[in-house]
């Protein structure tokens, strides 16, 4: 499926007028917040902001990884490249290295992005 911007956008904007708290939690199970900040949409993952640039591309290019990040985390943590596989398939991972934390260093780490 495809999204376009301006619908994305338009979505995120809709939800963000709609919900009076400065967060919107994308997931239960997860630690991704998605906050508006004056004209710029951050994503948070687990505490650490994203920038704008990045945050746009993880919205738009990687929700099935900023899903998985809590496991995604617990691998890199775990310093378990057979763990992270289990989260997601390699190539979904290695084209959202940017958003979860720490996640570009581990693959480059084990060789799983070459």
């Amino acid at each position: 499926m495809k999204f376009s911007l301006p619908i994305v956008a338009t979505v995120l904007l809709g939800l963000a007028a709609a919900n009076p708290t400065p967060q919107c939690k994308v997931s239960r199970d997860t630690d991704v917040a998605v906050r508006s900040e004056s004209t710029a949409l951050i994503v948070y993952v687990n505490g650490e902001a994203l920038s704008p640039e990045v945050s746009i591309k993880c919205i738009l290019n990687c929700a099935t990884v900023l899903a998985e990040a809590v496991c995604i985390t617990a691998a890199i943590v775990a310093k378990n490249p057979a763990a992270l596989i289990k989260c997601l398939s390699i190539g979904k991972i290695c084209g959202c290295v940017d958003c979860v934390p720490g996640l570009n260093d581990f693959v480059h780490e084990h060789g799983l992005c070459t």
